[in-house]
């Protein structure tokens, strides 16, 4: 019984770990789909997350970067220390989409952008 469970638990954390994409991964799937991908700098990560303390964050962006391909498909790609910080972020952009765009989530990252650009992302 005990190996069983063992087992279950192992599978368990395999499928969470799996669910979600790393920012890495994500960054070569848009280039291999024709995106020009351009990671922020130190300098960028940083000002992002001291401005984040205005919405009572209580970490920080561990890095992103933005994607675009020739026909102007768009996505700009966050990572979040908490995901309690994602959430939100997530909030506070989407009460501010424009037409055409769209926000969504995988593990600790926001993706936001054109319709077809988070979805290559995601």
């Amino acid at each position: 019984m005990k190996k069983v469970l063992s087992f279950l638990c192992v599978i368990a954390i395999v499928f969470s770990l799996c669910g979600c994409a790393s920012r890495e991964s994500i960054s070569k799937k848009l280039t291999k789909k024709g995106y020009t991908v351009t990671e922020y700098s130190e300098a960028n990560v940083a000002s992002y997350s001291e401005s984040m303390t205005a919405f009572d964050c209580i970490g920080g962006v561990t890095g992103g970067f933005y994607a675009i391909n020739e026909e102007n498909e768009v996505v700009y790609v966050w990572e979040f220390e908490y995901r309690e910080d994602r959430d939100i972020i997530y909030r506070e952009i989407q009460s501010q989409l424009s037409a055409g765009e769209v926000i969504d989530v995988s593990g600790n990252m926001v993706a936001y952008g054109s319709e077809k650009g988070v979805e290559d992302a995601l």
